[in-house]
């Protein structure tokens, strides 16, 4: 174990480490070639075919019903505008040769200890500091986004 950790025995710290996360071999260091060594920026130019989205009233009630946001003046119509074409730059981006990204989740197993009560209960202690509470053992939380009126077709729901 790790606890055990004896300053002269280097070894048996990293093979006791290296069950946790794999170390890259000395001789094979391509991967963390690959990754550069400072921030690099690019911007991305406008696409020439690229139109500002035109906004009609109807689109609008259903943007602000679903995202409970009110865009009720030109500038808030301006910076959704501007929001729509931020956002689509990204279709622009050029991705050949690309690979797409390693996650360890899908081939290394993660160690986890076992959950252990170090401060004792404090329910009661928690619970005084709720505004209302159930049967004294879950906080009652208010209620969520309430959606605005809907009215027009967009937003219809079946």
């Amino acid at each position: 174990m790790i606890s055990d950790y004896d300053p002269n025995d280097h070894h048996k710290l990293q093979g006791d480490l290296s069950r946790l996360y794999r170390w890259p071999k000395e001789n094979n260091m391509n991967a963390a070639s690959k990754v550069p060594s400072k921030s690099v920026w690019k911007t991305v130019p406008k696409s020439d075919d690229y139109q500002t989205p035109e906004l009609s009233d109807e689109l609008l009630r259903y943007i602000e019903r679903t995202s409970l946001v009110k865009f009720s003046n030109e500038d808030g119509i301006k910076q959704l505008q501007d929001a729509i074409e931020f956002a689509s730059q990204i279709g622009d981006v050029d991705t050949d040769g690309v690979e797409p990204l390693y996650s360890l989740h899908e081939t290394e197993v993660a160690y986890l200890r076992e959950d252990e009560v170090t401060e004792g209960d404090r329910r009661e202690e928690l619970l005084s500091q709720a505004a209302i509470s159930v049967e004294e053992l879950y906080f009652s939380a208010p209620p969520g986004n309430v959606p605005l009126d809907q009215t027009g077709d967009l937003g219809k729901t079946k």
